[in-house]
């Protein structure tokens, strides 16, 4: 063992210089001689081992112990060393790297023998401050002495047994701690033959003992400060030697805590790979919890405790038991577990592999567990390993033990970053069994542990690499993503956060107890005082446990089934009574009281799932009811024979639930008339569970369900907010990781689709309501939403949705108009659910019609419904599809609409006048030949589009010089680039090149006539996106070009007052004409515009001043200026075709309309030959919004 203490900040080594080699100089001198070292290992160990106390001191429980920060530097590459240069001896110890993990902690006597300290010796290199351990022999140990102390430091070995609380900043080199190591190159321990190193954790901080007034009272923080990487690879897991939780730390894979705080506030990345290792047994109980074998990414645990010294600890009214065996990930965290097959040691034909558990993070005995900031847990085990999930959190021994109800929260990341949650298993001999990020390299003779050290960028390159190659995952069967039982809570929420959840895996909160699950905190009052433990049976019994996931991402989708296990009859409550059972030394009254109050509710394990703004749930194909014993291997038996006959027998497991709703008319084809089905004794009216609740009962009453009517999937409580999605497409259909893309993409072979009705049921509904995206077909296919009530104090109005809508060879579903024999049943709700009463199903590639679906309750004699011999209950409404209707889908009609206005917008964009293109054009008078420039900036937002464009524009002038004024004739070339947003539902680009001429007549009493005409070729681009009704898309994209041209005239006159103060009337008249076009869209319709013909009229006023008497002494204006426009016509006509079916549409907008300018200009001359000027001018109107221009040129004269 490597022995590495760690003190405070005036703690130093001294070296002497001896031969070029650097000795450490330490108080205890027989260990001197023990080390030469070179000086950069030195140097390394000093980076390893460097401790200062510039962390804050923070609160520390009121035990009358004393406490010692201090800060740790740890170096990569000498932990790699360090662990490459262990003995074989030390390679059978648990953990690579571990914090105050051999500490002393007493042993309690029996049998005679007194209690005494005891040493563990669990890790190859461990860190802490205890100076006077006994060490192995022949291995060195590193001490660093003078500790910050909060009271002194202490001076005798038993000072030194005494505990201390503590807080630890953990700094590492380069800012990146990163372990790395690969199992295999251990080898095998050449005195028995098996693998050297078994249930071994890559970095551990792990009390050995239960919490009592003689052990782990102490509370010890632990702060990361760089990115952490822990890459294991090969790790084995006896299963001979059954790893079930009994106070080992080596159940964590990458991280084992028990007690600590820990904390890191950087990434993190945990993977490993591992196998199970043994024969297995053949004595292991049925559904019990002895002989399990566990596996875990990361393995949290508060565990035992004395109940007084909980008291204690929270004497004061503060609740610092809390933090005791907590871990919070301040960023983003990746755990990855992969059960593997490591090459000759796997065992294929292991007995009992049910028995065999895998975790990503699991949750022993109440420990907290914070993924603050996003988190990848991905965990990948074999079809037979008992348990796979991603999230777990229980107590495998005792349960109802206080602080045993443990919490796992993960939150989203604050950017937009997925957070993955899956668990799936794939067959031990398939392809990618082994595949996992850092695959095996001991086959190039080069281990992990040889190779560099890893940087964080390193390991997520590989991650991504793994996660998003879905071979990797291919054939993986969905497991649990989050399991929660024996009081714990589990917490999923992307709530005000950017990122978003993909969850794969079934939820679980709540489980039927296996054999010799039992408390140590109370038992029967007929049980001996010591023996509490075996006298507090909870064989069979559920406890109370909860999941909350809350999904508010319009990208986040559930992938797997809900499950809550209730409690059904008195045997499967606990027995808290007074007259019944007394508590032990590890709980106390309150305790229990608090308990019976817990255990009161009968539903007792609860999912609480929310779903909003889009966010999805796909239940699955496989569902296991309503009480799924995942545990007891009778429930499998029974479900298996289910799937073959489709019937239960008398024999049945009795827990055995896939019903539908009590007291359901079903019509019996024999006698032809209908019968009373799930009947009940207790409540003739009832409908689902919660009717049958009787008195103060913690239990429901067990109902024979074996003549029941079925469901095939099923949820207790969902609640649907702002459009939450609920998409039943999984429920046909095998879930395949590699496919999932392409399905929710409808992208599918719809023949190997289940075919019949499919039912969810939903027995309380809470929320204002969502929608459900289903199957239906005709009323032979089709699925049924079951909806049994609303849950109190809500109202949720509920919208339907086809997703295979678009690929029905038959739009009309079957339906026959007033034929109700030919309506298609979609819900069976209760009356207090509202409804929308319509479906739309937007146009098919190459089509232009969608098409509207009518949904209408049947009458209160469930006429309809009868006419199809179909379920109902009176408590009910059934809904149906009664009628369709086929039209031109206004999307269609809007994206044509689109690309038409974009070329009419741009085209008046260009309604010019003199002062906007030439400024003062009087400004240079000589008769002089010369050039201008200006650029345009355009920002329009008529007719529904935002559209901004840059011009730029150069012209030639040529005067001539008349009696009493004199022309100006000008050519001038533009281009203009333009980009269009379409209020959010896409976008265009436009370029156009132009040629225009001008006259421009200038009198001297100021009045001008303007002449102009305009070429143009444009050449266009839209993408347009439309939401439909049903919350689809349908995409328009095309290119398309034309021609324009447009011819003006422009008269004003400017009077001016001696003072050169003017205003200038003006009266303008454009034609404008836009060539027609034709594109065919990216959906296979084809669009055609007819030319559009506009005429405006302009009525303007400009006021200013003028400042100056000639160009050679100066001169400049400024004015404000305002318009009136009308166009008279500007009607656009348009055609729409659909390319595959022919169906076409003609449509019409009118677009005469009225609006304003208003702006303000500058003017001023820069000598004799030239002049710039300055414009900005706003419109207004009804129909325009952020609509402005910018102008700015030059004019010189040669």
């Amino acid at each position: 063992m490597k022995r590495i203490n760690a003190c405070a900040s005036d703690a130093q080594l001294s070296f002497d210089l001896s031969n070029s080699l650097l000795t450490p100089s330490f108080h205890n001198s027989h260990l001197r001689n023990k080390f030469k070292l070179t000086p950069i290992a030195v140097a390394c160990v000093c980076a390893l081992c460097s401790l200062s106390a510039n962390a804050a001191t923070p609160s520390f429980p009121n035990n009358n112990l004393q406490y010692v920060t201090g800060e740790i530097t740890l170096d990569s590459d000498t932990i790699k060393e360090t662990l490459n240069g262990l003995q074989d001896n030390d390679k059978i110890k648990q953990d690579l790297v571990g914090f105050f993990n051999d500490d002393t902690y007493w042993e309690e006597g029996s049998e005679g023998r007194p209690g005494r300290y005891k040493t563990t010796n669990n890790t190859r290199i461990n860190i802490d401050l205890n100076e006077n351990l006994q060490q192995p022999q022949n291995i060195d140990a590193f001490l660093i002495d003078n500790p910050r102390w909060s009271k002194g430091e202490p001076s005798s070995d038993e000072d030194w047994n005494k505990e201390y609380h503590g807080y630890f900043t953990i700094n590492a080199s380069n800012n990146n701690l990163t372990i790395q190591y690969d199992f295999k190159k251990d080898g095998r321990n050449p005195s028995n033959g098996n693998p050297y190193s078994t249930h071994t954790t890559a970095l551990s901080f792990f009390e050995n003992a239960m919490m009592s007034d003689k052990n782990n009272t102490d509370l010890k923080y632990f702060v990361f400060t760089p990115t952490v990487n822990l890459i294991t690879k090969n790790q084995l897991i006896d299963t001979d030697n059954q790893n079930k939780g009994d106070g080992r730390s080596s159940l964590g894979l990458s991280l084992s805590n028990k007690k600590r705080n820990i904390t890191f506030k950087e990434e993190v990345n945990f993977i490993s790979d591992f196998s199970f290792f043994g024969q297995g047994s053949d004595d292991r109980e049925q559904s019990g919890v002895n002989g399990l074998s566990i596996a875990s990414g990361i393995y949290n645990v508060f565990g035992a405790a004395n109940y007084a010294q909980i008291s204690e600890i929270n004497s004061n009214g503060t609740d610092y038991i809390s933090e005791y065996g907590k871990i919070n990930f301040e960023k983003f965290a990746t755990v990855s577990v992969t059960h593997s097959v490591r090459g000759g040691e796997y065992t294929e034909n292991m007995k009992n592999p049910e028995y065999n558990e895998v975790f990503g993070v699991f949750n022993n005995e109440g420990a907290t567990t914070n993924f603050l900031n996003g988190a990848n847990i991905v965990v990948k085990g074999h079809n037979k390993d008992g348990i796979v999930a991603a999230l777990a959190s229980a107590s495998t021994l005792g349960v109802l033990d206080p602080y045993k109800q443990g919490t796992i929260s993960v939150k989203a990341s604050e950017d937009n970053t997925v957070s993955r949650i899956w668990a799936l298993s794939v067959a031990y001999d398939s392809e990618n069994a082994d595949a996992s990020p850092f695959s095996d390299t001991s086959d190039t003779e080069e281990y992990i542990q040889d190779q560099d050290i890893l940087s964080s960028q390193d390991v997520k390159n590989e991650w991504n690499k793994y996660i998003n190659n879905t071979e990797n995952m291919e054939g993986g069967k969905l497991r649990f993503a989050a399991l929660s039982m024996h009081g714990s809570n589990i917490e999923i929420s992307d709530e005000n956060r950017s990122g978003y959840f993909d969850i794969r895996g079934d939820v679980m909160a709540g489980m039927l107890n296996g054999e010799g699950t039992k408390s140590n905190t109370f038992m029967n009052n007929n049980t001996e005082e010591n023996a509490s433990y075996a006298g507090s049976d909870l064989s069979d019994t559920v406890q109370h446990a909860s999941i909350i996931i809350n999904l508010t991402n319009a990208q986040s989708k559930l992938y797997g089934n809900i499950y809550e296990r209730h409690r059904f009859g008195e045997e499967e409550s606990a027995h808290l009574n007074e007259n019944d059972t007394k508590t032990t030394a590890q709980s106390g009254s309150d305790w229990k009281a608090d308990q019976r109050k817990d255990e009161k509710d009968p539903e007792a394990g609860k999912v609480n799932l929310t779903l909003n703004n889009g966010a999805t749930w796909m239940p699955q194909q496989k569902w296991f009811g309503w009480n799924y014993d995942f545990v007891h291997p009778d429930f499998y038996e029974t479900y298996n024979k289910f799937q073959e006959t489709g019937t239960l027998t008398e024999s049945a497991y009795e827990n055995f639930d896939l019903s539908d709703q009590y007291n359901l008319k079903v019509w019996n084809e024999e006698t032809k008339k209908y019968d009373d089905k799930n009947k009940t004794d207790k409540n003739t009216d009832a409908v689902n569970d919660s009717d049958l609740i009787t008195g103060n009962n913690s239990y429901f009453d067990k109902i024979d369900k074996t003549d029941f009517t079925t469901v095939d999937n099923g949820i207790y409580h969902l609640a649907l907010n702002d459009g939450g999605v609920v998409d039943t497409r999984y429920m046909r259909q095998d879930f395949n990781f590699s496919t999932v893309n392409d399905v929710i993409e409808n992208n599918m072979d719809y023949s190997q689709l289940d075919q019949g009705i499919k039912k969810l049921r939903i027995q309380e509904l809470a929320g204002n309501g969502g929608t459900f995206n289903i199957f239906v077909e005709n009323n032979d296919n089709h699925d049924l939403i079951i909806i049994d009530q609303a849950k109190e104090n809500s109202s949720p109005t509920i919208s339907f949705n086809i997703w295979n809508g678009e690929n029905n060879t038959d739009k009309t579903l079957g339906i026959i108009k007033g034929n109700e024999s030919t309506f298609v049943q979609i819900g069976r709700v209760g009356k207090d659910i509202q409804f929308n009463k319509t479906i739309e199903i937007g146009p098919q590639y190459g089509d232009i019609q969608k098409i509207t679906y009518t949904i209408e309750e049947d009458n209160e004699n469930f006429d309809w419904t009868t006419e199809q011999h179909l379920e109902y209950h009176e408590a009910m409404n059934n809904l149906f599809i009664t009628d369709y209707k086929f039209e031109t889908a206004p999307e269609i009609i809007e994206g044509a609409r689109m690309s038409s206005s974009l070329a009419y917008n741009y085209a008046i964009m260009d309604i010019d006048r003199l002062q906007k293109r030439r400024g003062e054009a009087r400004y240079i008078t000589q008769q002089d030949d010369g050039i201008w420039a200006r650029y345009r900036h355009i920002n329009s937002g008529f007719n529904g589009s935002d559209d901004s464009a840059d011009v730029i524009q150069i012209g030639y002038d040529h005067k001539v010089r008349n009696e009493e004024s004199y022309n100006v004739y000008s050519v001038a070339v533009d281009y203009l680039r333009g980009q269009s947003d379409f209020d959010q539902s896409g976008d265009g680009e436009m370029n156009r090149y132009s040629l225009a001429v001008y006259d421009t007549w200038l009198l001297d009493n100021g009045a001008y006539l303007d002449l102009s005409a305009r070429v143009g070729y444009f050449d266009a681009e839209i993408n347009s996106f439309f939401r439909s009704p049903s919350n689809t898309f349908y995409n328009i994209d095309g290119d398309y070009n034309f021609w324009g041209a447009s011819v003006g005239a422009e008269i004003g006159r400017k009077f001016s007052n001696k003072d050169q103060w003017f205003f200038e009337p003006q009266t303008q008249l454009t034609y404008t004409y836009i060539g027609n076009y034709d594109f065919n869209t990216s959906q296979g319709v084809k669009v055609e515009s007819d030319s559009i013909d506009s005429v405006i009229m302009r009525w303007g006023l400009r006021v200013g001043k003028d400042f100056g008497t000639s160009a050679q002494d100066g001169l400049y204006s400024v004015y404000l200026m305002a318009d009136a426009l009308h166009d008279f016509l500007g009607q656009q006509e348009l055609t729409v075709t659909g390319l595959r079916t022919g169906n076409s549409n003609v449509a019409k907008f009118d677009g005469e309309q009225t609006w304003y300018d208003v702006g303000i200009g500058f003017s001023c001359t820069l000598n004799e030959n030239s002049y710039i000027f300055l414009n900005y001018e706003r419109s207004l109107g009804h129909s325009i919004d952020n609509t402005w221009e910018a102008n700015a040129g030059v004019s010189v004269v040669f």
